[in-house]
């Protein structure tokens, strides 16, 4: 997921993940004799009451069986086509299933995201889809109607690390709170987003922070991480997932919009540029400059910010090793940063 990035000029991000494409007659046998396809139509229809559903595909599985992602083909309609997130979480009970209960908010915080806060950015600084409608008429079922961002030119899954570290820099700007010596406080008002931003946030992981060894450094100095990106004084808005397959670019790979907003919270900007470009930025590294100088936040946070970088690194590693992932190079650095912790 990480992106080994050596120039912001010339180096091309690769999308791993690879969209599921019905052919029609399957997706017609998929939704005929359904309800499902009318409450799509009608939830379409509150947004472009004249428009004519011709053809609905299927782009994507959601993860774990909670929903999908649909493309409509519209006639008698000002777009010819519509993005459609289809949520339908399987019906558990809350409280049991950690995991469980993760997913499902991360989709209330994704509508609230489109709702609420992508109408306060400018397309020209960091582009989102715009909502076009959703609803919750059906217990259990979100619709998020979409803007569909391959009519809107930017259907490539090839763009350079510059155009996301300047979509990063600008989305972190819009949303940049005043500071706050004492940083994200447990009992401050969220928005109706995650607390703290980030598909692998401490709280939300403790599965994965079990499967470390007890004498683990990342396990012991994980509340550590946590705290110092927490009581950072610099805090603003993250995409929370920003990796390669949730960045769609222009033709030409120089821009870039973005997608998938269920794990959009607050935290230092630092960290979306950890998870969105791996393990291998110092804070020297040519990607930082170049985000610091798009985002102008004042020397200040850019010093605390660089300052965090291992610790959101090392945070990072934490929530990898523990979900299966890492590699001896990670380990190796972030080992250094416990044993500075221990000190």
């Amino acid at each position: 997921q990480g992106i080994l990035a050596q120039s912001i000029q010339t180096k091309l991000v690769p999308c791993a993940c690879v969209p599921l494409q019905l052919p029609l007659r399957d997706t017609r046998a998929l939704m005929a004799s359904s309800p499902e396809q009318d409450r799509v139509y009608e939830a379409i229809r509150s947004a472009y009451p004249s428009a004519v559903p011709q053809r609905m595909s299927v782009l994507q599985s959601l993860w774990g069986g909670y929903g999908k992602i649909l493309r409509v083909k519209l006639s008698d309609c000002e777009v010819e086509s519509v993005v459609v997130k289809q949520v339908k979480p399987p019906k558990r009970t809350a409280g049991i299933d950690i995991g469980h209960d993760r997913k499902v908010k991360s989709y209330e915080v994704e509508q609230r995201f489109y709702e609420q806060y992508a109408p306060r950015l400018d397309p020209a600084v960091a582009r989102v889809p715009r909502l076009l409608a959703s609803s919750n008429a059906v217990p259990g079922e979100t619709l998020m109607v979409l803007e569909d961002m391959d009519a809107s030119g930017f259907a490539g899954g090839r763009g350079s690390t510059k155009a996301m570290i300047h979509w990063l820099a600008g989305f972190h700007k819009t949303f940049l709170m005043p500071p706050n010596p004492e940083g994200r406080l447990k009992e401050s008002d969220d928005g109706g987003v995650w607390s703290c931003g980030g598909t692998h946030h401490l709280a939300t992981r403790p599965e994965e922070l079990a499967n470390l060894d007890k004498d683990d450094p990342l396990r012991i100095h994980a509340g550590d991480f946590d705290r110092l990106l927490r009581g950072a004084t610099y805090q603003t808005l993250l995409h929370g997932d920003p990796k390669s397959c949730n960045m769609c670019f222009s033709p030409k790979g120089d821009s870039c919009a973005a997608v998938d907003f269920q794990y959009t919270g607050w935290g230092p900007g630092i960290v979306d540029l950890t998870y969105g470009f791996g393990l291998s930025l110092s804070p020297s590294d040519p990607l930082i400059d170049e985000y610091f100088r798009v985002l102008d936040g004042g020397p200040e946070l850019e010093a605390e910010w660089r300052a965090l970088l291992p610790v959101a690194e090392a945070d990072f590693e934490r929530f990898i090793n523990g979900w299966g992932g890492g590699g001896r190079d990670w380990r190796r650095r972030s080992n250094q940063f416990g044993e500075a912790l221990k000190r």
